[in-house]
């Protein structure tokens, strides 16, 4: 019976210890991530997209054809799905200040991203590359 519990709590300080490590990648990336879009630097932006064809299409579409500035985004929260799941996802909920270029107006507001994990690295879930707002 010691066995049993043993076993089970080493298991479970290991998941512990990959969740933590996996969180610290996906925040990591998520810094990253917003630091480059809001220096529109979107050739960093696009290296978070794991599927060429669409990256290419973002990059020649919707990343050029914005008229929204940012002057600040702070990533507010990271939180990590189920461990069990394939392939893990990741709610990233971010603190963005902007402005369209045609009414120069400041807005804040508070958008989230999913991302999610594929054995070697965090990836922006397509769609959503500026987040979604709430």
């Amino acid at each position: 019976m010691l066995l049993i519990a043993c076993a089970t709590t080493r298991e479970e300080r290991q998941q512990a210890r990959e969740d933590t490590r996996q969180l610290e990648e996906l925040t990591e990336a998520a810094e990253l991530y917003w630091k480059a879009v809001r220096w529109e630097d979107v050739g960093t932006c696009s290296g978070f997209l794991q599927d060429a064809t669409y990256r290419t299409e973002w990059l020649v579409g919707p990343a050029t054809e914005t008229d929204v500035r940012y002057r600040a985004t702070q990533v507010l929260r990271v939180d990590l799905g189920d461990a069990d799941e394939e392939p893990r996802q990741g709610t990233v909920i971010v603190n963005v200040h902007s402005y369209p270029q045609r009414t120069q107006v400041l807005e804040t507001s508070v958008v989230s991203q999913q991302w999610y994990f594929d054995d070697r690295a965090w990836w922006v879930e397509p769609g959503q590359e500026r987040g979604v707002a709430h």
